[in-house]
């Protein structure tokens, strides 16, 4: 009888023990499929929205193997953080909570707020138990950092972790984080550490596409350092690891690229014909021939290049994309300027080129500058026509002019008796159209090899439109006039009123041509003219001083002119400089300058350090100021406002300087409104909870206040002063510190224990700045109790060496320590400001 009572005990029991268990494990499930489960969905769809995204490479520029989120699938990452956000709230005991604190930090990062899922990032490998969870979050955090463009932090946390890589963490976490770190460190120009990290990385990464886009970008580094064989084998690669349509192309098209490079122009011809014979790249016909059309022009096949550039041009491969038509133009420029010596042709094909807003990539020489080029080039060659004719005897010259008309004669009328019964017309009828570009292709660009199509097309232009004048009713006179066309044409020999030459459309008016010592004079100065505008395009825009140098030369070589001096100067400004330095030319032409031409200016400048050159000096530093400003403001780098402001510190004086502060000062505000993003991340979840902060209360926004206070010091009449009274009295005092007392109210201050030069020489500064100077200050802001010890401390001010800052805090928490101040028992605390001097 007594079995019954001890059995429901037991069952008791039992119930009571297993009940906390049951409890979690229900808690667990409605974590997961009431909210978790429809997270996950989320942001699948969101993830999905982003992979659908057109992959869009720069051939040119080292591609993101993690590309940056664009907002695709905005509203679903929305969701998907939305369920996080409620898995925390409403189950923060469950199982599920560290895996929704990671989908919130990636949902953010998709939403492009960087620094919120940073931060969401770090707390995952701080709290989180799961070692799989943990080497995520250290992966998303090297990728927050890069949309950060914290790339300098980003290469020393990825760094970190490396070095410390924990043993039951995957191999292939190891090859994505050496592949951060490789993204990181392209970024900042270190492309020898890039180029060791995705060595080490391609052995290591598992995922296909991610090796195969791994392999391009190893490539693209590897022919930027000229390792031109070791990157055609990474483009090899990319194929094979089936990296995407996009990286497969452009890798086929590298391929061939650094074959050409190295030479190898036939490879890189079959490489191009390969791709053009593959029905999937249809679309880039025109840019696979116009490839091959280059890798002819290189192997000197320059005629052929030719008839493959007017068959893009005119033939079935042609492309509507101004930005092809103008490449093609800019390279049939080239091709009649340097090889076809046909400078007018070449001057129409750069300006066919310019008038389609294309520079090339590949060259400094804009079309502008190609077109000035053959202009000078063709007025040189024309001087040089005329001075070579006055030359003649006259006797010989006039039988040369009389041959000449003859024989123009003769090509008008054989060309009026074949276009006897042809309509004239503005517009071709279609077959005639047809037979025009056939024509095109065979004898050129306009038909300007056939020397009877182009006089045909001349005159016809002529009977139709004539010289049609800039006046009102135009039309009406001109049909009046074409009325007896025929009749002056059949008229046109014996009409003695009629100047022979223009009839005969001679390239140039004979009256041109120097019969006098004077007039000879006259041409050959114009032409010494060119010659020094040709050398200075040479060497000061086109930057090929070798050419340049013949053509000063030729301006020496012609005697005394104005110009003489001049080339003689440009000449040790070429020989002074790096790639064609020559001491003994540079001294030779120094002493023959300073000789011939002592009382000059280009003399003066040569030997004297008298008060001319410094002010050039002066001005010099200025451009040069001027030149790291824009420099540093055009790209975006780690602490730029840090580094602006020590630029405008350490050039206070100058007159750029007060601009260049303020400056710095938009930018630290920048990176205030960006960092203090608590009121925009209110979550609650366990161990945490964030409240919102004052606004402008932080002390990023301490940092500009110290930034306004600098300003009013250092540049008292500086223009930017009344934005700055304005931007003190918005910001209001600071509030962070208000209940405690300062040293600076109690006329107190802090003192080092044993001295502040023993603690500096504590210091480990980094590597990198032992060789650099330093100088200057950095201020912290210490919160200290009566024994002195240091309850906290923060930045007052900001260097533009991070490194330092970071020794000085490491040395903070092992070394630091101050004498007691005098609180005579009646506070508890103190908040002191105390600076560090850094000169050394």
């Amino acid at each position: 009888m007594n079995r019954i009572p001890l059995l429901l005990l037991c069952i008791l029991f039992l119930a009571g023990g297993c009940g906390s268990a049951l409890k979690s494990g229900w808690t667990n499930f409605t974590a997961y499929y009431n909210t978790y489960y429809n997270a996950k969905e989320y942001y699948r769809d969101g993830l999905q929205a982003v992979e659908d995204e057109p992959v869009n490479i720069a051939p040119d520029k080292p591609v993101r193997v993690h590309s940056a989120p664009t907002g695709a699938g905005a509203e679903s990452f929305k969701q998907a953080l939305q369920k996080s956000v409620q898995v925390l709230q409403e189950h923060r005991n469950s199982a599920w909570a560290d895996d929704a604190l990671m989908l919130m930090g990636q949902s953010l990062y998709y939403l492009q707020e960087f620094a919120a899922s940073l931060q969401r990032f770090e707390e995952v490998g701080d709290i989180s138990r799961d070692t799989t969870l943990i080497a995520k979050s250290a992966v998303w955090k090297g990728r927050a950092m890069l949309d950060m463009q914290d790339y300098q932090g980003g290469v020393e946390y990825i760094q970190s972790v490396l070095e410390n890589y924990p043993s039951v963490w995957s191999p292939e976490i190891k090859g994505e984080l050496q592949l951060l770190a490789a993204e990181h460190a392209v970024m900042l120009d270190e492309w020898d550490l890039a180029s060791e990290m995705l060595a080490e990385a391609l052995s290591n990464i598992g995922d296909r596409a991610m090796l195969g886009k791994t392999f391009f970008l190893y490539g693209q580094i590897l022919e930027r350092r000229d390792r031109l064989g070791e990157a055609n084998y990474a483009y090899s690669q990319v194929a094979s690891q089936f990296a995407g349509f996009e990286y497969t192309y452009w890798a086929e098209r590298k391929r061939a690229e650094t074959h050409r490079k190295q030479g190898s122009t036939e490879t890189a011809l079959m490489i191009y014909r390969q791709l053009l014979n593959d029905d999937k790249y249809l679309e880039r016909r025109h840019e696979l021939r116009f490839e091959i059309a280059r890798t002819m022009e290189e192997q000197g096949r320059v005629q052929e290049a030719e008839r493959q550039y007017q068959q893009l041009l005119h033939g079935n491969d042609q492309s509507g994309e101004r930005t092809h038509q103008a490449q093609v133009y800019y390279r049939l420029g080239q091709l009649y300027s340097d090889y076809f010596d046909n400078y007018e042709l070449a001057a129409a094909y750069y300006d066919s080129s310019a008038s389609r807003g294309w520079i090339p990539g590949d060259s400094e020489e804009s079309a502008d500058l190609q077109m000035q080029y053959v202009n000078l080039k063709q007025s040189i060659a024309h001087t040089d026509s005329l001075l070579q004719l006055g030359k003649l005897p006259p006797e010989k010259l006039d039988s040369l002019l009389e041959e000449i008309r003859t024989q123009k004669r003769r090509e008008l009328q054989e060309q009026e008796e074949s276009g006897t019964n042809e309509q004239m017309r503005n517009e071709p009828d279609a077959p005639d159209e047809m037979e025009q570009t056939n024509q095109s292709s065979i004898y050129g660009f306009l038909n300007y090899r056939s020397t009877e199509m182009v006089a045909r097309g001349k005159r016809e232009f002529q009977m139709i439109w004539g010289s049609r004048p800039l006046v009102d009713n135009w039309r009406r006179e001109e049909a009046i006039r074409t009325t007896g066309v025929q009749e002056e044409l059949v008229n046109s020999e014996e009409d003695q009123s009629v100047s022979p030459m223009e009839e005969l459309d001679i390239d140039f008016n004979p009256e041109a041509i120097p019969r006098t010592e004077e007039q000879r004079q006259r041409l050959q100065q114009e032409q010494t003219e060119h010659y020094y505008r040709l050398g200075n395009l040479l060497f000061l825009e086109l930057s090929r001083a070798d050419s340049a140098k013949r053509y000063y030369r030729k301006v020496i070589d012609r005697g005394e002119t104005s110009l003489r001096p001049r080339a003689m100067y440009a000449l040790t400004e070429i020989y002074a400089e790096g790639e064609t330095h020559h001491p003994d030319s540079l001294e030779y032409w120094t002493d023959r300058l300073v000789a011939e031409y002592p009382d000059t200016e280009y003399a003066e400048l040569l030997l004297t350090d008298g008060a001319s050159t410094d002010n050039k000096r002066e001005e010099a530093q200025n451009d040069s100021l001027r030149k790291v400003f824009y420099e540093l403001s055009s790209v975006s780098i780690p602490f730029k406002g840090a580094r602006m402001r020590g630029l405008a510190k350490d050039h206070a004086s100058e007159e750029q300087a007060p601009h260049i502060h303020y400056q710095a000062l938009e930018e630290y505000i920048q990176q205030a409104k960006a960092l203090d993003i608590l009121a925009d991340t209110l979550i609650n979840f366990p161990n945490q909870v964030l409240q919102e902060a004052p606004v402008f209360q932080s002390v990023y926004w301490d940092s500009v206040r110290i930034l306004l206070e600098e300003h009013e010091e250092l540049f008292e009449n500086s223009t930017y002063q009344s934005k700055v009274s304005t931007l003190k009295e918005e910001l209001g005092p600071s509030q962070q510190h208000e209940k405690l007392a300062t040293c600076s109210e109690r006329g107190i201050s802090l003192e080092v224990k044993p001295s502040m030069e023993a603690f500096l020489d504590s210091v480990e500064f980094p590597e990198q700045t032992e060789e650099q100077s330093l100088f200057g200050s950095v201020a912290y802001f210490f919160v200290v109790n009566e024994e002195g010890e240091i309850e906290e401390y923060e930045l007052a001010s900001m260097s533009a060496l991070p490194d330092v800052e970071a020794a000085l805090e490491e040395a903070f928490e092992k070394h630091l320590s101050f004498q007691p101040p005098e609180l005579n028992g009646e506070i508890a605390q103190i908040r002191c400001r105390v600076e560090f001097p850094l000169e050394r």
